[in-house]
């Protein structure tokens, strides 16, 4: 899996060459503009301008320092887990919520 398809899904009929396409998670898109190169996985957006590579993708998505981000990056490195929360995993988190039988009163 690809480190960002933790966070985006990519549109694969769009992708070229090394080129993957998905719309951005950091303003509203329409279209595919944000790309992540699959050889050097740094990620740039043709909307609004931004891009980096993983650590400058998390301080972004989760509006967090360098140090953080760095240390959630190493987190995933090491071990396959995030120090916060995907949105899968808070989406996962709630179905399984909603399926508990209802407290009583």
């Amino acid at each position: 899996m690809n480190f960002y398809e933790n966070f985006i899904s990519f549109e694969f009929d769009k992708t070229s060459g090394q080129q993957l396409y998905a719309k951005c998670p950091f303003h509203h898109d329409v279209n595919a503009y944000f790309t992540v190169n699959t050889e050097s996985d740094a990620w740039f957006c043709h909307g609004c301008g931004e891009g980096g590579h993983h650590v400058e993708f998390i301080m972004k998505y989760y509006d967090v320092s360098r140090a953080i981000a760095v240390k959630a990056c190493h987190q995933f490195d090491q071990h396959g887990t995030w120090l916060f929360p995907t949105e899968k995993y808070v989406e996962d988190c709630y179905n399984a919520l909603q399926r508990r039988p209802a407290a009583l009163d």
